[in-house]
């Protein structure tokens, strides 16, 4: 492994706790159990919100929530939330629940806003939920989100996917923001392009819903309106020549940060990105460390949703993965420089090695399996005739069976196969001193003169054994163990790390 990615790998947030989340404390909010929430709304009111007149205004009507049957929050705003998600029917909109709104100081748990989506294009209703689960264990810092079964005046809608909302909290608690920075919500068709130096070019750019909103949409600071230091970073990103670009960048945006979600997005296929569609990002400016963070929100279209799209997601080559019709400077430019490629492969091995295989994921996903299975039994949005969605059997196939989608188990068997044969060995062990290779290896192991006779024991990352005895042999024949990253343990010398490539 190259040195710097040594470094890097040894002091990720996926291996150092110091470097973790600082959450606010939100009780049993994220506590990966399904939770009610019920939404008590004047019947005039609802009609309003439902209404095709509505669909696309961010009006506000009060509403009062009760979590659990217990935690009761009167006088919280209620809209519609989402792009596509609005032109679902009325069982499965997407709604944004403001506690602080009418109520300043009010909280549900600590939280003020909350989003509960429908999820209308994932018929699992697992693909937001897991994606959230792996961006964090890659150390990234994306909203929260839990399942919760809905109830609008006693009628049960179904289940959504209750998330966090980025805002003020949200940046104080994961980046330490005191004073708190300027955040944007970049969606569709934010580029970060560069389109001159007036900051209102920028604002003027909206994305093509109706509400016309702006592509690069202030969240934080919004009385000063000052879009001057995005303005200098698309221009840094732009305008500067490579050695420039590499000298100048991390200074100004958190690039192993960025390149940790990069992997795990390409992972798990969230085309819907910035790298790919140019929108669902977030940056936030950090005041006390100088620098832009990136993290994605909105990831229910992945782990095979692709609306032919992004079709090959999961076997789209993991160095060439941006969509063609679309420019990302910014993913052109990092990927554009060695040790930053070295960097981002380097990540793609260690989710693969750690967390994105299914080993690690296939329990998880079977455990929310049995936890939402019960309401989606009673799940309106799941008796047979609601087109997409389907029924309670599409919605368990959805799982590990493919039909006119991808399953998510089979996506992720799919995407792990093809992702470890298109490593490159950017961010790969070198050929041990000991005089063992190759490395990655295909499943022969040579051995030098010097090595026979020793003693030698190869585990996963699990600390399973593999295999153990003397080195006898000039070769060791490890076709029969499955693709992955493995420990060679030899006796009397620190352990050497292998990663076993999928059979040529």
């Amino acid at each position: 492994m190259c040195l710097r990615f040594l470094f890097l790998a040894l002091t990720s947030p996926l291996l150092s706790v110091a470097q973790q989340a600082i959450y606010p404390l939100t009780g049993t909010l994220f506590d990966e159990q399904v939770h009610r929430v019920d939404i008590q709304i004047a019947p005039d009111s609802l009609s309003l919100l439902w209404s095709s007149a509505e669909r696309w205004t961010n009006r506000e009507f009060m509403c009062t929530v009760v979590y659990d049957q217990a935690d009761t929050l009167p006088q919280v705003a209620i809209r519609l939330r989402g792009n596509t998600s609005r032109n679902a029917p009325a069982g499965k909109l997407s709604y944004r629940l403001d506690f602080n709104h009418w109520q300043p100081g009010q909280t549900l748990q600590g939280i003020r806003n909350i989003a509960l989506n429908g999820s209308r294009n994932d018929p699992s209703m697992a693909r937001e939920i897991t994606a959230a689960y792996l961006m964090d264990k890659a150390g990234v810092h994306v909203p929260r989100c839990n399942p919760a079964a809905v109830y609008i005046n006693g009628q049960y809608q179904g289940l959504r996917i209750l998330a966090e909302y980025a805002d003020e909290l949200f940046v104080k608690t994961r980046f330490g923001s005191n004073p708190v920075g300027p955040l944007f919500k970049c969606t569709w068709p934010a580029d970060l392009a560069w389109e001159g130096s007036q900051e209102q070019t920028y604002k003027d750019i909206v994305n093509p819903s109706p509400l016309n909103e702006r592509a690069y949409e202030l969240k934080t600071l919004l009385a000063q309106d000052d879009y001057s230091g995005l303005v200098d970073l698309i221009q840094f990103i732009n305008q500067t020549s490579a050695q420039q670009f590499k000298s100048g960048i991390e200074s100004r945006f958190n690039v192993q940060g960025y390149l940790k979600s990069l992997a795990m997005e390409i992972l798990i296929g969230h085309w819907d990105n910035y790298y790919y569609n140019k929108n669902n990002f977030y940056l936030y400016y950090v005041p006390q460390f100088n620098r832009w963070e990136y993290f994605p929100y909105d990831m229910d279209n992945t782990f095979g949703i692709h609306w032919n799209v992004c079709p090959d997601a999961d076997d789209r080559d993991i160095h060439d993965w941006g969509s063609n019709n679309a420019e990302a400077p910014l993913t052109n430019k990092l990927l554009a420089i060695p040790e930053f490629r070295a960097d981002f492969e380097g990540y793609v091995e260690q989710f693969l090695g750690s967390v994105f295989n299914s080993t690690h994921l296939f329990p998880r996903l079977d455990s929310l399996r049995n936890r939402l299975q019960p309401f989606i039994a009673q799940d309106p949005n799941y008796n047979g005739s609601s087109g997409y969605l389907g029924d309670e059997q599409r919605w368990s196939q959805n799982f590990s069976t493919n039909s006119d989608i991808w399953a998510v188990k089979p996506y992720i068997g799919s995407r792990y196969s093809s992702a470890m044969s298109q490593l490159q060995g950017l961010g790969f062990t070198e050929p041990s001193a000991l005089g063992w290779g190759p490395n990655p290896c295909f499943g022969m192991l040579h051995f030098s003169e010097q090595l026979m006779g020793k003693i030698l024991c190869i585990t996963d990352l699990q600390g399973r054994a593999w295999y153990s005895g003397a080195i006898l042999q000039p070769e060791l024949n490890l076709k029969a163990v499955p693709p992955g990253i493995y420990f060679l343990n030899w006796a009397g010398s620190k352990p050497e790390r292998l990663v076993l490539m999928p059979r040529e």
